[in-house]
């Protein structure tokens, strides 16, 4: 782990399919080692925005998912997209991701419920930054 991350709280890690291992840290930034042990590290300048992440998540396409402050950031092709906020959310961090058999993100907001972006908003999100992202909201009333 480099110098300057050493004394950085982490707050999550996640081993992909791949066997490389990402690790968040409490200042947003990210981490990952791959087999060969070559570290990348990543931060705002990399397209990080919304951290500190607590959730970090392998989709069944392969794509990684960073779940941040009302964010959602997306891995895939070696880069990192920031989705468009999500509008109207309860506030709270993002602290679990899971995706279903149709694709959907499900995501666990701290005191707050859970969400889900069908497959359908997720990929209008990252086509288009404008896109105003649509989603089902589930509380304690609904049972969650």
């Amino acid at each position: 782990v480099p110098r300057e991350l050493q004394s950085v709280p982490l707050l999550a890690s996640y081993t992909d399919r791949d066997g490389r291992a990402w690790f968040a840290y409490d200042n947003g930034t990210v981490a990952s080692i791959d087999r060969s042990g070559a570290m990348r590290v990543a931060g705002e300048r990399d397209g990080l925005r919304g951290g500190p992440y607590r959730a970090i998540h392998q989709d069944r396409d392969g794509s990684i998912w960073f779940g941040g402050d009302g964010v959602l950031v997306r891995f895939a092709d070696g880069g990192f997209s920031a989705l468009p906020p999500l509008p109207s959310t309860p506030p709270g961090p993002i602290i679990g991701i899971a995706d279903d058999d149709r694709g959907a993100l499900w995501l666990a907001v701290e005191a707050a419920g859970l969400l889900r972006v069908s497959r359908e908003e997720l990929r209008a999100a990252i086509a288009s930054p404008a896109h105003r992202i649509r989603f089902s909201a589930y509380d304690k009333g609904d049972g969650s």
